[in-house]
This record gives structure tokens, sequence and C-alpha cells, in this order.
């Protein structure tokens, strides 16, 4: 098992239909534990930013739950909590609006990063738009439009790998579509 311990990686499927980013990964994400069954033909981990990777072998995973059994519940909790919010993710990407996705995307990684409520100020995201893309299934193009879109509106735009967030009222009124407390 891996564990993401510094930078942003992507979980990625490739298809006929082309790269869909699954999940964007941040720090203290586990990175290996789907792969660690079987192969899954198309899926891959790869890094947006550097990373830095901390790994545990199976065995010594099973040796500290044997030590730690309290350690069972918090792990099994963190990936029902990280289903559900993968589950609410692809119902807000297959039933919301471009704007809907895209802000509900980039809330949810504020959240995850502790950065909620969202304030008036610049936050770290190295993602791009072909990344953003990639992530709520759309074209280049359409993520382009939607963050020109919020730019000349004043509520958000990006600038140098940066998130600038100029009326984060706006900004959760636009995204806050269903995700209660998914995150």
């Amino acid at each position: 098992m891996c564990i993401l311990c510094g930078g942003w990686a992507a979980l990625s499927i490739t298809t006929g239909f082309g790269r869909q980013i699954l999940r964007v990964m941040l720090p203290g994400d586990l990175c290996s534990h789907i792969f660690r069954r079987r192969a899954f033909p198309g899926l891959s981990v790869s890094a947006l930013t550097p990373v830095k990777l901390f790994t545990i072998k199976q065995p010594d995973i099973e040796e500290l739950l044997e030590r730690r059994p309290d350690l069972k519940t918090p792990l099994n909790d963190g990936a029902w909590d990280e289903g559900r919010a993968f589950a609410t993710l692809l119902s807000v990407m297959g039933l919301g609006s471009g704007r809907q996705r895209v802000a509900y995307l980039v809330l949810s990684i504020l959240s995850r990063l502790g950065e909620m409520p969202v304030r008036r100020t610049r936050y770290p995201f190295p993602l791009r738009r072909h990344d953003i893309a990639a992530v709520v299934g759309m074209s280049e193009v359409h993520v382009s439009r939607v963050m020109a879109e919020f730019r000349d509106k004043g509520i958000m735009h990006l600038e140098q790998r940066e998130l600038v967030v100029e009326d984060p009222i706006a900004f959760e009124r636009i995204g806050l579509v269903s995700r209660g407390s998914s995150q």
C-alpha cells in the first residue's frame, strides 16, 4: 500500500473514449489500494506535482492492525467516506451543468484540504484546464468557457497554478449542488 505524503496525483482510467480522471489525490490519500488484488486494465496513477510516497508492505499492515485493532474502524470508515464522496462526484458529473461540475470539483478539493468555508484568497491549485476537463467529463474548450465566465463575473480564476477566489459566496452557491456531508 502507498500513501501520498506530499504533492497531488491523478487516479485515471483510459478507455476507448479517452482518459478520465477518477480522483484527484491529495496528501494523505491511499494510492495503491485499488491495485492490491489484481491488475485493472487502463487504471493508472500519475503525478500532477512532485510527489512523495510512503510505502507499507501488506504483512506490515496486517501486523499493525493485529497490534492496534482500534485502527480497523477508522480505515474502514475512511474507505466508506471515500466511496460515498466518489458516488456523489459521479452524480454531479452526470447531472450537473458545466458550471456546477467545475465549481463542485474545486470545492470538493478545497474541502478535502481543510479549506472550507472558502475565503476570498489564493489556494495552491496545480490542476490545469485539461486536468479539470478530464475529471468533470467536459471538453477543454467547455472548461475554458466556464473558467472565463467565472473570471468575467469576478467569482474565481486560475493564475500561475493558484486558485484565486474573489466571490466565495457566489462560488459556493454554484458548487454546493448536493454536497451535504459527502466530503
